[in-house]
């Protein structure tokens, strides 16, 4: 069976294919990325995302979680704490840094209509964005939340929660990822938008181009062409 088999048209969720072959080849299967939590003064911690596509927000809060183990905020917010209150500090200003990625976080060209399909894309956002509907800062929400969990473990956020640098700072807690070859399975398991943006971005990282749409999308093609699995093809 063939229908306009001839006829060039924007691929779609094909592209989750490549994006899988060239990012599992680019990174292996086992490796996973961190969420981390530093210090940067006595009384100032800086959230650090780390691009994690499924990170959530509690244990049940991703629909998949039954099936794959993830990292939390939760979780995260408890480590933090811990440590915190090991070094006999109780009460600290809290700051995220999301500049893992860079560039706009929504592309010009897709309809306002497509945000039922994808989040706004961050280095730092929890349960793929379902937090975030409506902002364009998924980082802000994010930090937000992690901000009330660690009051909830029992440490005092004061003010507000703004972008801050985490250059410099030592790291007080962390999370990883689940393996790359899981996220990859989830993102073509559930044909996941919001993974494969998310990991198109670390695949631009990984060979050495920005966290954008346009460093993606460079890294994708010359990765796919370094693997003798890329075609111009005519329009």
């Amino acid at each position: 069976y063939e229908f306009s088999a001839h006829t060039p048209l924007t691929p779609a969720s094909t592209l989750k294919v490549m994006t899988a072959t060239a990012i599992t080849d680019a990174l292996g299967a086992d490796h996973s990325f961190t969420t981390s939590v530093v210090a940067t003064s006595a009384d100032a911690i800086v959230l650090v995302g780390g691009g994690d596509p499924l990170l959530a927000s509690t244990p049940t809060s991703y629909s998949g979680s039954s099936a794959i183990a993830l990292p939390t905020t939760a979780d995260l917010a408890a480590r933090t704490a811990a440590a915190l209150q090991a070094q006999g500090i109780s009460r600290v200003s809290l700051g995220y840094d999301d500049s893992l990625f860079s560039g706009p976080v929504w592309h010009a060209d897709w309809p306002e209509g497509d945000r039922q399909f994808v989040a706004p894309i961050s280095a730092l956002v929890i349960d793929e964005g379902a937090a975030v509907p409506g902002t364009e800062s998924g980082s802000q929400v994010t930090a937000g939340i992690f901000a009330d969990q660690l009051r909830a473990a029992g440490i005092d956020v004061t003010g507000d929660v703004v972008a801050a640098s985490a250059t410099g700072g030592s790291e007080l807690a962390k999370v990883a990822s689940a393996p790359l070859g899981l996220l990859v399975q989830e993102m073509l398991t559930h044909s996941d938008n919001f993974i494969a943006e998310m990991l198109l971005r670390q695949l631009g990282i990984a060979k050495g181009q920005a966290g954008s749409f346009e460093g993606g999308a460079a890294a994708l093609t010359a990765s796919l062409t370094d693997l003798g699995l890329w075609d111009d093809g005519q329009l």
